[in-house]
């Protein structure tokens, strides 16, 4: 299925305009409904979007990060010769920096809780829970040891269309 290059900068274009309508979900405290109805403070929300904003910081890193040592790994995984030894070295890299990631997480979920009351807390967590926890954040899981199967690595080869 194509989809026409219009449609895509039309989508494109559509999500930058709306895109300031949408409260950032990690920055509940600026929605204005949920700061009146936690009580929190302008002291607060300042202190919790440093802590937000370090994070990202950390988080636009170890995504990139990420992503490249995913390249890596692809492409190692995509040689003619599999080289089991730097496979798993890349995926050792990889599980760091994943783990890493949900580390850094973790730490700024609890710099933001260090911030709030006890107070607000227990209503927070009594009426909106996700708020506060790891819920949705799921530690990763290390690999499976990768053992290359026979006949690994081999590229079929391709044939050239039949002509009439």
């Amino acid at each position: 299925m194509k989809i026409g290059k219009s449609c895509v900068i039309i989508t494109s274009l559509m999500a930058l305009l709306l895109w300031p309508l949408f409260p950032a979900q990690a920055q509940w405290w600026q929605d204005k409904g949920l700061k009146e109805k936690y009580a929190i403070s302008e002291t607060q929300a300042k202190e919790m979007d440093v802590v937000y904003n370090s994070f990202q910081a950390k988080r636009k890193d170890l995504a990139n990060a990420s992503r490249n040592l995913q390249k890596d790994l692809t492409d190692l995984l995509e040689q003619e010769k599999v080289e089991k030894e730097a496979i798993e070295k890349s995926v050792t890299a990889l599980e760091a920096v994943r783990n890493r990631l949900f580390s850094e997480t973790v730490e700024a979920r609890l710099a933001i809780r260090k911030i709030l009351s006890e107070d607000q807390i227990k209503r927070i967590r009594a009426e909106n829970p996700k708020l506060l926890s790891s819920e949705g954040y799921r530690p990763l899981r290390p690999l499976p040891k990768i053992e290359p199967r026979p006949g690994a690595g081999l590229v079929p080869q391709k044939t050239a269309p039949k002509q009439n």
